[in-house]
């Protein structure tokens, strides 16, 4: 029987490959960013949800570490390709977390020089430059989505106005 929800469901049996693998998701799981981790785990609750709202929960079961990690990859990928065209900045840092590193490549969990240690302390040393345009101006000058705004005051005429 299904496990009901909240519960886990029962471990598969444990041989050398399995664990192996297991000791390389730890591994990789140990080397992200809290961020990383916040963007799996929510991975995982949309599945979960989108599964319940569809009527077969049992989907859910399906988006295991390695499925959301190939998830993770695809996505980071996407944001990189859209950063590259649709700003100016830099995406070589994307590169550095290690939600698209392959764990093999890294050294021991312990090593202190991990690349998404040196992610986090090169994005908290870089100023952040201001954008010239202020949020609220732009979204009414433009649109939200290039979209003609309409505006809530209603302008007066010329000829009422004495």
């Amino acid at each position: 029987a299904p496990p009901a929800a909240g519960d886990t469901p029962p471990s598969p049996p444990v041989d050398a490959e399995s664990s192996a693998s297991t000791e390389e998701e730890s591994r990789w799981l140990a080397a992200l960013s809290e961020s990383e981790l916040d963007l799996l785990v929510s991975l995982k609750l949309l599945a979960v949800k989108r599964a319940e709202t569809s009527g077969r929960p049992h989907l859910a079961d399906a988006f295991d570490l390695r499925t959301l990690r190939a998830l993770g990859v695809v996505l980071l990928e996407d944001f990189k390709q859209r950063l590259r065209e649709e700003t100016s900045l830099d995406a070589i840092l994307l590169d550095r977390l290690a939600l698209s590193r392959d764990p093999d490549a890294d050294c021991t969990v312990s090593c202190n020089s991990s690349d998404s240690k040196v992610f986090r302390q090169h994005s908290k040393d870089q100023p952040i430059k201001p954008s010239g345009v202020k949020k609220k101006r732009k979204r009414t000058h433009d649109g939200r989505h290039g979209e003609a705004v309409q505006r809530s005051k209603k302008r007066r005429k010329t000829s009422q106005r004495r």
